[in-house]
């Protein structure tokens, strides 16, 4: 893969870390309001958990899009 397409596929990876974020964030609010509203919380937990685990995948993806870029030869300006 060249050096533009991983940069891409970083850009993707990172935007994909930001809208999880946002998820994880909504999630536990819902279940707080769940909670507060003495309502079941199980299936919205159930979803956090997925949420979250979705995270760590595109976390991952992140580092092994890092090191193949830190692997990469560097760009060359043409003179």
């Amino acid at each position: 893969m060249d050096r533009a397409m991983v940069e891409r596929h970083l850009e993707q990876a990172r935007r994909h870390i930001s809208e999880g974020e946002r998820h994880i964030l909504g999630q536990q609010n819902l279940i707080a309001r769940l909670e507060l509203g003495g309502m079941g919380t199980s299936e919205a937990a159930r979803l956090l958990a997925n949420f979250e685990d979705m995270q760590r995948l595109f976390i991952a993806d992140l580092d092994r899009l890092e090191k193949q870029m830190a692997e990469l030869p560097p760009n060359r300006s043409n003179p």
